[in-house]
């Protein structure tokens, strides 16, 4: 008797209270997004899906959320999530193929196909192009040809059906070909994401590193939120010493991945550039703590304790790198500054 008129004291305090429902958690996140409230919405969302786990319509938008946000994980979860409680597949097969590509997921990604019957032609070409782009990636150039093949066959004369046509020419090993078939891609479809993309990995595959920091560059002007292009070009403006400009790139990088020990080394080395030796110091340090082995990790701390007067961890990190440091080492600079000052010999 007690414990039913706990409950239904209980339920009486909830109602008093104004307990929302789910449609309501529903209808408050659509709000939020319709203002920009995009973390406001996760929460009403997930406040939904609580009390309707199974809703297919819920878990499509919090998927939604998340993909616009990147956050392609939990992306994943919720779409097929989505998917299990009947939500239309034409609507969330695209997607999940951007986020397997996006997290390198190739067996996902192949897997897609089984599941993507009744896509409309530009999806099924966007998806048959991220495929064939995976096998070239992994060197299956049998299974790459046949996805050319496939991809040829879709009845679609958009960007993905032109960018086959460059895949076609890099199976062949023809990058001037493959550069010219994209920058043709481009006319048709200008400042498309995929075939800028391409195209500065095309040019930097070819050697052409210039050609390839410009398209990139123009890329990050349209798609600043691409981890993998702004990385490249934080590592090769740091190549050219360009450490003001690669900087607040990697900056913006270690944000996301603060104990990422290649974005740590280039911190270190643009602050090694600046004469800023102690933080130059600090940032090797923590890289060190996960790459003890790395040369030019080594060589940064080194140098900058040398500068700091602490002269016994200077010494510590440059005998082990002593013999070990070739001219071409992509901290070549560092070396020069060193031998300089009478460290390296």
């Amino acid at each position: 008797m007690r414990k039913t008129l706990g409950v239904a004291l209980l339920a009486s305090v909830l109602a008093a209270c104004g307990q929302k429902s789910a449609e309501e958690h529903y209808q408050l996140a659509q709000q939020a997004l319709e203002q920009g409230g995009k973390e406001t919405a996760v929460i009403e969302l997930k406040n939904a899906i609580r009390m309707a786990p199974d809703n297919a319509q819920y878990r499509y938008l919090l998927g939604q959320v998340y993909f616009q946000q990147r956050n392609f994980t939990f992306a994943e979860k919720e779409f097929e999530k989505a998917l299990e409680n009947g939500f239309s597949s034409e609507q969330i097969i695209p997607k999940l193929s951007v986020i397997y590509r996006s997290l390198g997921n190739n067996d996902r990604l192949f897997k897609l196909t089984a599941r993507a019957k009744g896509l409309q032609a530009q999806d099924m070409a966007k998806l048959k192009y991220y495929q064939l782009e995976a096998y070239v990636g992994q060197g299956n150039f049998d299974k790459a040809k046949a996805s050319l093949e496939e991809l040829k066959k879709i009845p679609d004369q958009g960007v993905y059906s032109q960018l086959g046509l460059a895949f076609q020419f890099i199976i062949n090993n023809d990058l001037e070909a493959a550069i010219e078939q994209t920058k043709r891609s481009l006319q048709m479809f200008p400042d498309q994401q995929d075939a800028l993309k391409l195209l500065g990995n095309l040019y930097q595959n070819n050697g052409q590193q210039d050609e390839a920091l410009e398209v990139y560059k123009s890329y990050l002007a349209l798609y600043s939120d691409d981890i993998e292009v702004k990385f490249r070009v934080a590592r090769t403006l740091s190549g050219q010493d360009d450490f003001a400009a690669a900087e607040p790139l990697v900056d913006d990088l270690l944000t996301q991945y603060p104990n990422h020990p290649m974005l740590l080394q280039l911190k270190a080395a643009a602050r090694l550039k600046a004469e800023d030796y102690s933080a130059a110091s600090e940032f090797s340090e923590r890289a060190i703590l996960v790459e003890p082995e790395d040369g030019p990790l080594r060589l940064i701390a080194g140098i900058s304790h040398y500068f700091l007067s602490e002269f016994e961890d200077s010494l510590q990190d440059l005998t082990l790198i002593a013999t070990e440091l070739p001219e071409s080492h992509p901290a070549a600079y560092v070396s020069r500054c060193s031998s300089s000052i009478g460290l390296s010999a």
